[in-house]
C-alpha cells in the first residue's frame, strides 16, 4: 500500500475516505502536515486499529505494538501538537475490509 500523504492540506476541516486492506491488521500510513492539530477517525462497517507511534506502512500490527481498537462507526479523536515536522498515524482494518474516514482540523 502507498502512504496516504495529506501533508500538503492547508484548508481545514478536510476529510479523506479510504478503503483499507481486507487483510486484518495491515497498517496504512497517513502522513499529516505540521499545521494540523486535530484528527478524527471513523471506521465504517467493521472495527479498526489506530497507532500513533512506531508504525510501518504495509506491515502487520502485532500484539506487542501499541494500538487502540476502535469499534465500527465510533469516533476516535486525537490531538496533535503544533510541530515543525509532519505527523504520522497508522490505521488498519480490525476484522475485514472497511472504509476509514479521516478528518483533519486545526485548533485556534
Amino acid at each position: 500500500m502507498a502512504v496516504i500523504d495529506l501533508s500538503a492540506v492547508n484548508n481545514y476541516p478536510f476529510t479523506k475516505r479510504v478503503a483499507l486492506s481486507a487483510t486484518p491488521n495491515t497498517m496504512q500510513q497517513i502522513t499529516i502536515g505540521s499545521r494540523c492539530t486535530q484528527v478524527q477517525i471513523i471506521f465504517e462497517t467493521n472495527s479498526g486499529l489506530v497507532m500513533t507511534n512506531g508504525g510501518t506502512d504495509n506491515t502487520v500490527i502485532t500484539s506487542e505494538d501499541g494500538y487502540l481498537t476502535v469499534p465500527a462507526n465510533s469516533l476516535y479523536y486525537h490531538d496533535l501538537a503544533r510541530a515543525k515536522t509532519q505527523h504520522n498515524i497508522w490505521v488498519a482494518s480490525g476484522t475485514g475490509s472497511t472504509v476509514v474516514s479521516v478528518q483533519l482540523g486545526e485548533r485556534d
